[in-house]
């Protein structure tokens, strides 16, 4: 095999793998978005996306959900045009109410919401 088709073999298989890893990244998003408890929205919307390290403060208050809305969009479209070359896609949420809610200290969602938010969404894609 001759070395330029190796690399539009490499190239092949690295534009293979990020599109799926966007689709899981938006689906594991979508699915963690429509399943977190709503009170101010704080938490709902600091779901981030992020490329290569994970986000590790929440976005915005919950007085300012706005902000926090603006960071999660910023951080899907950086997702949009992810290469695999960028690192590892992490999706965050660092409000720091999230474990209790995922403990299920809320009547909206059961304990463990965020794992059945996961498994939801690798199940649609494999589906």
């Amino acid at each position: 095999m001759a070395e330029s088709d190796i690399r539009a073999t490499v190239s092949a298989v690295e534009t293979a793998a990020a599109r799926v890893i966007k689709r899981i990244g938006f689906e594991i998003g979508n699915e963690l978005k429509r399943t977190t408890p709503i009170d101010t929205s704080w938490a709902r919307a600091n779901w981030l996306t992020s490329i290569g390290r994970p986000v590790t403060a929440p976005a915005g208050s919950r007085e300012s959900v706005g902000i926090a809305s603006g960071a999660q969009s910023a951080g899907e479209a950086r997702l949009l045009v992810y290469n695999v070359n960028q690192g590892d896609v992490w999706i965050s949420n660092n409000v720091p109410y999230i474990q209790k809610l995922n403990e299920g200290h809320s009547k909206q969602a059961p304990a463990g919401f965020i794992e059945v938010a996961i498994a939801t969404a690798i199940r649609t894609i494999a589906a």
